[in-house]
């Protein structure tokens, strides 16, 4: 087969003129034809799915996951759209051979003659209506002029439909006019439908409801866990019609989902009791109205723990004079005994930090508290009497301990010295030159201060109270607990005459540097000083008392063993 001639073919020049630009400017006003109908038919879709996506969400209130739901198929579909309507047709090619052969089918008397002209000046290669061998010249020629004389006779422009276009054209304008009315006349509308089903955000409707939840501070009430919380919420209407019934929609940190009535208080006001707070919850109000009920913004309850104290330690520091070192009580133990005078230094941890803290008792305040560490506070305290011991805590939201811990201390006196005489072997009476054997002892749980001894002469022939005499006792040293002394008291150097009292007795005083002082004294021993004769006398009546005491025993004694005999028998 010959290639088709590459110099001019005569007549190809008019051809272009009349045929081939009139098919180039068919191919444009084409495209512009399909252009026009695929973005009207393509945006009249999408303000659809825009409208009905709309509708949907402002009468269920969707949730953010049926949100996505949706605007994935919403996506979807518009995308296929935009693929059929507007990426195909404009893809498909508007080249002048394709031209004509629409134009042939709607013109068949062309039979063919067209296209072949076409493929003839363009060079596409040969028609499929020429024969093998056939390439003359000026067969071609021949071809290309009857070609230009037949398009004399056609419009290319008559096969668009120019109406359908206008049509289109006009349905785009009154769409982007309708779409840009939409957002001046409702802006905030279009604001939150745009946050809501495009970006997704949790933004609420605008209603005409307006629920405001008495407390919340930017969408959020902090309370103290454990509290019993009143939640109470005021609904604004844009008209005077109240609300028929409000609910309230708790959703808890697992998941967990309930749904309460509230209890109207006034015409629009509604009060919901839960109970103590355990944990945060994000809540809800729905406002029962026609259609799907209205539902608020969320609002946040943070559960907030009240301070309280985690740990809690008392250290005693005994008054100086007991000579005794600081010691704690157990570890968690809050209650027990101190030494009267100690110094008590009360300690706590708190679960969390706190602005302030102050040592109370019995209701008043002692002073504040010194800030230990992060959660530490600790105070210093001398009581002088048994008393319990709090400590009052505020955290920055003002939250204070509704259980504080109590320490409960109870003071132990100082009790007095011990203190004891013995006259050994000596009864009431005694002779004026005596000898007495004596033995003081004395005893202090803190340490002994003095230990003294101390006698009183009472004599017959004295005409005022006799006043006693003390004397310090050798070898005692301070500090002792317990000391003992034992001596032979002569009393001849007192001069004591019969008839006379001698009274003896031991005293002792301890440390104690406050308050009263500590003096411990022996019972007072009363002597009797009598003559030799009347001492003799004495024993003899009490020999014969003592004998005839032993005589009752042994009758008696007689007498069991005799009854015993007789009951064996």
């Amino acid at each position: 087969m010959s290639a088709i001639p590459q110099t001019p073919l005569t007549g190809a020049a008019e051809f272009e003129r009349r045929v081939l630009r009139a098919l180039a400017a068919l191919g444009r006003r084409t495209r512009l034809y399909l252009l026009i109908r695929g973005l009207a038919l393509t945006l009249a879709f999408v303000l659809s799915a825009a409208a009905l996506q709309f509708c949907i969400d402002y009468l269920l209130v969707l949730e953010r996951l049926p949100r996505f739901v949706l605007l994935l198929m919403v996506v979807g579909i518009v995308a296929f759209q935009f693929r059929a309507l507007l990426w195909r047709p404009l893809r498909a090619g508007f080249n002048p051979a394709r031209l004509a052969e629409t134009l042939e089918r709607h013109h068949p008397a062309l039979k063919d003659r067209l296209l072949s002209a076409v493929q003839f000046a363009t060079g596409a290669g040969r028609p499929a209506s020429v024969p093998p061998g056939d390439d003359s010249r000026p067969l071609m020629e021949a071809v290309i002029r009857q070609a230009c004389d037949d398009a004399r006779q056609i419009r290319p422009h008559t096969l668009l439909c120019g109406a359908s276009a206008r049509r289109h054209f006009v349905l785009l304008l009154a769409i982007i006019g309708a779409m840009f009315a939409a957002g001046r006349a409702r802006p905030v509308l279009m604001q939150v439908y745009i946050g809501r089903n495009l970006l997704l955000s949790d933004v609420g409707w605008p209603r005409g409801y307006r629920i405001v939840l008495e407390g919340a501070i930017g969408g959020r009430i902090r309370w103290p866990r454990g509290d019993a919380l009143l939640l109470a919420a005021r609904v604004e209407t844009t008209d005077d019609k109240p609300p028929r019934q409000v609910y309230l929609t708790v959703r808890h940190p697992d998941g967990g989902y309930d749904e309460r009535p509230m209890k109207r208080v006034g015409e629009n006001r509604f009060h919901c009791d839960l109970g103590p707070l355990d944990s945060s919850m994000t809540v809800r109000f729905v406002v029962s109205r026609w259609g799907t009920d209205q539902t608020s913004e969320p609002f946040e309850i943070e559960a907030i723990d009240r301070p309280s104290v985690r740990t809690a330690l008392v250290r005693v520091t005994p008054a100086a004079y007991t000579r005794q070192p600081t010691y704690a009580f157990p570890a968690g133990q809050t209650s027990g005994e101190a030494p009267a005078g100690s110094r008590l230094r009360l300690e706590i941890e708190l679960n969390k930090p706190v602005v302030s803290a102050r040592l109370m008792c019995g209701g008043g305040e002692i002073g504040p508290a010194e800030r230990v560490g992060e959660q530490r506070w600790a105070a210093d305290v001398e009581p002088v009497r048994s008393a319990v011991y709090t400590f009052d805590v505020r955290d920055d939201m003002g939250l204070e301990d509704v259980r504080p811990a109590a320490f409960s201390i109870r003071l132990v006196s100082d009790r007095p010295p011990t203190v004891r005489v013995k006259l050994p072997g000596v009864g009431s009476m005694i002779v004026p030159n005596a000898v007495l054997p004596i033995v003081a002892e004395f005893e202090d749980n803190w340490g002994l201060a003095t230990a003294e001894f101390e006698y009183q002469i009472d004599r017959a022939t004295a005409t005022s109270q006799p006043t006693p005499v003390t004397q310090s006792l050798p070898d005692f040293e301070p500090h002792q607990t317990r000391f003992t002394h034992r001596w032979e008291w002569d009393l001849a150097p007192l001069g004591l005459a019969p008839q006379n009292r001698l009274s003896v007795s031991a005293r002792a005083r301890d440390f104690k540097d406050f308050g009263d002082p500590n003096e411990g004294r022996s019972p007072t021993q009363a002597l009797r000083v009598v003559t030799r004769e009347e001492l003799l006398a004495d024993f003899t009546r009490r020999e014969q008392e003592q004998r005839q005491a032993l005589e009752q025993l042994i009758r008696v004694q007689e007498g069991l063993r005799a009854r015993l005999g007789a009951a064996a028998v």
